[in-house]
């Protein structure tokens, strides 16, 4: 047998579980696109390593990374945009309205809390709102170190929360 033919079956074998690993936590297009990831990572970046025994840990490993950057991504997805035509959903008939009192004075609050930020953290503020990470926010805000935008993040979420009257002790 080939060396090629060698590496295609290891490839095979991974792929398969891969997408059972991943299948099994997320919607079966999405294991799909994860398996693809992982694997296209594994081809250019990990290309040294072949044996089967080093392969699957480093593979399990990219992939769980890469499905918590997918449930971080969608944990942010529904956002309430302050200037947005789509006001938040209306209560169903079994919440309190209480409850939904309580949501909406914490959304105003929010909002207002916001809008009082600087335009730096305002913007900041979306483009995380957005699941953008920091790497993609330190190009669009066109900054030189990441760091830089690590410490605006820290910075405008201590304002937010002291605005907010919210403190941690």
């Amino acid at each position: 047998m080939s060396a090629s033919a060698v590496a295609d079956d290891i490839l095979t074998k991974l792929r398969a579980r891969l997408l059972g690993f991943t299948a099994s936590r997320v919607s079966r297009d999405m294991a799909e696109d994860i398996t693809q990831d992982t694997l296209l990572l594994l081809s250019t970046k990990y290309a040294h390593v072949s044996s089967l025994s080093d392969l699957v840990p480093l593979s399990m490993r990219i992939a769980r990374l890469k499905l918590m950057n997918h449930w971080r991504k969608a944990k942010r997805a529904p956002v309430l945009s302050v200037d947005g035509p789509n006001p938040p959903p209306e209560p169903s008939a079994e919440e309190d309205v209480e409850d939904s009192v309580q949501r909406r004075m914490m959304i105003e609050g929010l909002l207002q809390g916001v809008g009082k930020l600087s335009e730096r953290c305002r913007h900041l503020m979306k483009l995380r709102l957005e699941g953008r990470d920091f790497e993609e926010i330190r190009q669009m805000m066109s900054v030189e170190s990441i760091n830089t935008v690590y410490t605006w993040d820290n910075r405008c979420r201590k304002s937010l929360r002291e605005t907010l009257g919210w403190f941690r002790e």
